[in-house]
């Protein structure tokens, strides 16, 4: 996210003020996103062990209670969605007037081909189609001009109804922006992990890593299929052919899971858990329960 934040404010062809806003608005949206993310992903690992993970001393309370701030501090998360959804409609009226915008936001151009009526050409006839990483980036940049034509559909009828702006965008149009932040920055975060994935040079890296990648563009398709199908972009089938490739995906994945994990190479201070230490075993969870205070009582 840093490179593709940093190119943002070296793009060419765009004045100054228009780029920090383009910065502002990735920043925006990914603290907001990222550190929702990171919660929610705390919180599906605490319950994936267990009676262990409520425990203090798997150390994953712990995080969590750490990560809470993060949703709130430096910006509450909700209002840096809005802000980054408001810039990308703000975005919109210049690229409807035919000025320059960035390149984050090319997902504009299906827009009008879904607003027109145009037949989209998708390939997605097999989970092989799908597991092309061009098509998951097609079908992303897809939902996020579905996204973009429910938020402007929502302002246009408010203002049909003689709704004021800020009434539209303060009562109808506020949940539709924030899911249109987030289709955004879910396209901004496949194209820089994409961008990383093809500078490395070790191959069993980038075969995992990119299973990786394709997975989190497929999982987000289809928590979002709906919008893909009201807008006749999908077809009978092709939810079938989602969730064949998600699984075919975990499969290919789940030979190297833990070395994908152990590679952020969190230390046993950073983590502090009886149940996740580098030495692989349960040892320290049996040390810690017989050092517990309560546990040194004799009854």
């Amino acid at each position: 996210a840093e490179d593709g934040i940093r190119d943002a404010q070296e793009s060419r062809g765009l004045g100054d003020v228009y780029k920090r806003q383009v910065v502002h608005c990735l920043l925006s949206g990914t603290k907001a996103f990222y550190s929702w993310t990171v919660h929610q992903g705390i919180e599906v690992v605490r319950q994936s062990c267990g009676g262990q993970g409520f425990s203090m001393y798997s150390g994953l309370p712990t995080i969590l209670l750490q990560n809470y701030p993060n949703i709130t501090h430096e910006g509450d998360n909700t209002v840096m969605a809005l802000q980054c959804g408001r810039f990308i409609l703000k975005s919109f009226r210049e690229f409807m007037n035919e000025k320059p915008i960035h390149q984050s936001l090319e997902f504009m151009h299906e827009y009008l081909k879904i607003q027109q009526g145009e037949l989209i050409n998708l390939k997605l006839e097999s989970v092989a189609d799908l597991l092309d990483v061009n098509i998951v980036k097609q079908l992303l940049q897809l939902l996020a001009a579905c996204q973009l034509v429910k938020a402007t559909n929502i302002m246009i009828q408010a203002s049909s109804d003689g709704i004021n702006v800020r009434d539209s965008w303060d009562k109808y149009a506020g949940i539709a922006v924030v899911e249109l932040a987030e289709a955004y920055i879910n396209i901004f975060s496949f194209d820089n992990l994409y961008e990383a994935i093809c500078q490395e040079t070790n191959e069993n890296l980038v075969s995992a890593t990119t299973d990786l990648l394709k997975l989190f563009g497929v999982n987000i398709l289809l928590q979002k299929a709906h919008q893909l199908f009201e807008n006749k972009i999908f077809a009978a089938g092709h939810l079938r052919i989602l969730e064949e490739g998600r699984d075919k995906l975990f499969e290919s994945i789940r030979p190297n899971a833990l070395v994908l994990i152990e590679g952020w190479n969190f230390s046993d201070n950073a983590l502090r858990s009886a149940i996740g230490n580098s030495n692989g075993s349960y040892e320290q969870l049996y040390q810690w329960a017989k050092e517990y205070t309560l546990s040194l009582i004799h009854i």
